[in-house]
């Protein structure tokens, strides 16, 4: 099953780029491009199918790919390995910034890194070189604790904040750890990540919105301006009483907020977004509004109702705590 749904994921992002290699390997390109903030993380070979020695690595490369679970041994570190066809037109700005001047080239990508490999074409090589990257990167992201929220959702800090060169648009919930509505909190959450294009599936971003308009009765709109399957935006949590350093960061973000509390992140801006209600809905038309795809909900009386009385057993059930 498992293959069968890395194969799956595979084949919709070859759908929109060029390249010759096999799933469960992947073909990427810059308008499919993860990135260092994806979720997973990418072993890409940046490749010609002229050249004879990326032709030969194939074949580990497809092994990892097919026992990538073997690697790390943990759920939340899923690998993908992946390719670019640097000859191709479309990705020479993209092989260039990383300075990818012979093949094959190798990077691994995701999850707050990006780092070169420079050992020689082995599965142990290769094994051990993804172990230590994940190893050093972790620091960054260790600063943060372990947090409470799991993936898509990224644990957040002041160490670790969407920055103004940050790739997408951040959604971040600021909460109390000592908070009875936590639980709560983590389902929704987790949906929008997923629903926003956090998780693991990679399908177009005009596909996704159509399939949240379905899924949440969104009134939308994009004028076929999207292309592309990066996410719309990275969900994220932050917690605001784990130490004095979180609550004088939380209280510069959203000054005189009760929490939980809703902010949306771009290019170095922040804003209070909502209090509530936090459920997936919501926070997905929050954050496609933001990026002027979303016009509200579908006009009913009854949806309005609807949410109405969501809003209120939200707003009952959450309780609040000052920043």
């Amino acid at each position: 099953m498992r293959q069968l749904l890395l194969t799956a994921c595979a084949s919709l992002v070859a759908a929109s780029c060029t390249g010759n290699l096999p799933p469960p390997m992947v073909n990427l390109c810059a308008s499919d491009w993860p990135g260092r903030d994806a979720s997973r993380l990418y072993l890409v070979m940046f490749y010609s199918p002229r050249c004879g020695h990326c032709e030969r690595l194939k074949p580990l490369l497809l092994h990892l790919a097919r026992t990538s679970n073997d690697i790390f041994g943990l759920p939340n570190r899923p690998l993908t390995v992946a390719g670019v066809d640097c000859p191709e037109e479309s990705n020479h700005q993209l092989c260039k910034r990383y300075n990818v001047t012979g093949y094959p080239t190798i990077f691994a990508i995701g999850q707050g890194h990006e780092a070169r490999y420079k050992a020689g074409a082995s599965d142990a090589e290769l094994r051990r070189f993804l172990r230590t990257t994940v190893g050093s990167g972790a620091s960054r992201r260790a600063r943060c604790g372990a947090g409470v929220f799991k993936e898509p959702v990224v644990n957040l800090c002041k160490a670790h904040f969407p920055e103004a060169e940050a790739k997408h648009p951040w959604l971040v919930i600021l909460y109390a750890s000592r908070a009875k509505s936590l639980k709560r909190l983590q389902t929704p959450l987790a949906a929008a990540a997923e629903d926003l294009g956090g998780g693991a599936t990679r399908i177009s971003r005009p596909e996704r919105l159509a399939a949240l308009a379905e899924k949440y009765k969104l009134r939308v709109r994009h004028g076929g301006q999207l292309s592309g399957s990066k996410p719309f935006a990275k969900v994220g949590a932050m917690c605001c009483d784990c130490d004095q350093e979180a609550r004088d960061f939380c209280k510069s973000l959203a000054p005189g907020s009760l929490l939980p509390v809703l902010l949306w992140s771009s290019g170095g801006k922040v804003e209070v977004s909502s209090r509530s209600p936090f459920v997936a809905g919501n926070l997905v038309h929050v954050a496609l509004a933001h990026l002027g795809l979303s016009a509200g909900p579908q006009s009913s009386e009854s949806a309005k109702s609807k949410s109405a009385k969501r809003g209120k057993r939200s707003a009952r059930g959450e309780g609040h705590d000052e920043l």
